[in-house]
């Protein structure tokens, strides 16, 4: 058999259902990710002074606690992904390159 080229590959099964699981995932998180970086970010823009706003009487600001939110929000997401990919992705992945690669 020979390689696949690059239109073959795209009609084939697997590479048509990885387009579909990536964005099945894709889009959710990347809209978490957007809306939380974003609310910050105006926030910032026009309500700094919610942000100064001293938490339980202590040196800790509502400011401070939404940037370490939006910080550790962004490696939950980057968890969620990677292990999507590896139990829904992976796999796909393996199987196209195995019929890219063709019988050799």
């Amino acid at each position: 058999m020979s390689k696949l080229t690059f239109s073959e590959i795209g009609q084939l099964p697997e590479y048509k259902d990885l387009l579909s699981r990536r964005r099945k995932i894709f889009w959710p998180l990347m809209l978490v990710t957007l809306f939380s970086y974003y609310a910050f970010i105006l926030m910032v823009a026009y309500a700094p002074e919610k942000l100064h706003e001293s938490l339980w009487g202590t040196e800790a600001t509502l400011g401070i606690l939404m940037g370490l939110g939006v910080i550790f929000l962004t490696l939950l997401v980057t968890f969620a992904y990677v292990w999507y990919a590896n139990r829904h992705i992976e796999d796909l992945v393996h199987n196209i390159q195995e019929k890219v690669a063709g019988d050799e």
